[in-house]
């Protein structure tokens, strides 16, 4: 018999994430950002982006290489955990400010 959690899985995700996402930009001010957005050059913000999931991807498979040692485990599996593990690791060194 399957728990609670377990039928519900996404639905705990969705709202999780919502109430997340709201938390991060309680504080922000939207016109400050889009103010500073629209005077970025794209190009670089571009480039940074793509280096930046570059090197999450590059860590993913770091991560399987050495996971693989003991089972095998899918590059997707690695690098979403890596990402996850990432973003996680900016929240919380935040959060100690």
């Amino acid at each position: 018999m399957r728990t609670f959690l377990a039928k519900h899985w996404r639905a705990f995700g969705l709202i999780l994430s919502l109430i997340l996402l709201a938390l991060a930009f309680f504080k922000v001010d939207l016109t400050e950002v889009g103010r500073i957005l629209v005077t970025a050059n794209l190009n670089w913000v571009l480039l940074v982006v793509l280096l930046n999931f570059g090197l999450i991807a590059l860590k993913g498979v770091r991560w399987r290489e050495i996971i693989a040692a003991t089972t095998p485990v899918s590059l997707l599996a690695t690098t979403s955990a890596t990402l996850i593990g990432c973003m996680a690791k900016q929240h919380l060194a935040g959060a100690q400010r």
